[in-house]
């Protein structure tokens, strides 16, 4: 999949389930609600399990997407999860682009509320995210055309060293 121009809001409620986060990370710092500019701390298991999260939502108040970084799978390991609308061609996957380069997201599975997609991330990729000035999410709808939309920055890098 390869990212268009920015497309009009894609108007889907969600719900957000993220089943993926390991339940053995090591104690972060961030506490739960903890708001990081555009970022708010999810912990999970006492403050074992942190992530940073954004939800964005559309017109009426329906949630659009919501990302996530943090300790994904049984392994632990530092990745990204994202919560898209039913309706996505799942072949095509899901990307995200940090200051243009462009990390590929395969949809786990889909449930009655969206559908997951999801990737570990090496330590280059992740380092590159605490100073990443500009990042789109995207993904291909039913008709096969690309649907992009902006995630804002501010607060993540201070989000992601709180929970690493």
């Amino acid at each position: 999949m390869r990212f268009g121009s920015l497309k009009s809001a894609l108007l889907v409620a969600l719900s957000f389930g993220f089943g993926v986060l390991s339940s053995d990370a090591a104690i972060a710092a961030a506490k739960d609600g903890q708001v990081f500019g555009d970022w708010v701390a999810r912990c999970a298991a006492a403050g074992k399990t942190c992530r940073v999260s954004q939800t964005q939502v559309g017109e009426g108040g329906a949630r659009l997407f919501e990302i996530s970084f943090g300790k994904i799978g049984a392994k632990g390991e530092f990745g990204v999860v994202a919560m898209v609308p039913l309706g996505i061609q799942i072949p095509g996957g899901v990307a995200i682009q940090v200051d243009g380069k462009q990390i590929n997201m395969p949809v786990l599975q889909c449930l009655p509320n969206g559908c997951q997609a999801g990737t570990t991330l090496d330590d280059a990729a992740a380092k590159s995210l605490e100073k990443a000035k500009s990042m789109l999410i995207g993904m291909l709808d039913a008709n096969g055309k690309t649907v992009t939309i902006a995630i804002q920055t501010k607060g993540l890098a201070d989000g992601l060293q709180s929970i690493r």
